[in-house]
């Protein structure tokens, strides 16, 4: 039985998987075919960056645990950011 898609309108705490629609889950599994045309693309590597974290605050001063935790989630996009904006030597 597959788990029930779930909104990104819904707002689950930090901790929680991130929430996804039907049209990210093809995005991703198209991504990962390689069979994945640019807006697939686009809203896979999205999905992504917004399942790391990278815009928000990992910081919760209650949960030192729950910080490191989202931290590590954070790194991940922050690796894939990393490669995007990395210049490209060209060999000539």
């Amino acid at each position: 039985m597959s788990e029930p898609t779930r909104s990104r309108k819904e707002r689950l705490p930090v901790s929680e998987p991130p929430t996804y629609e039907q049209s990210d889950i093809y995005a991703i599994k198209a991504l990962w075919e390689g069979k994945a045309n640019e807006g697939q693309q686009k809203m896979a590597v999205a999905w992504l960056m917004n399942a790391c974290g990278v815009a928000r605050d990992p910081f919760r001063p209650a949960d030192a645990r729950l910080t490191d935790y989202l931290m590590g989630r954070q790194s991940v996009g922050r690796m894939v950011l990393e490669l995007v904006n990395a210049k490209v030597l060209s060999h000539g």
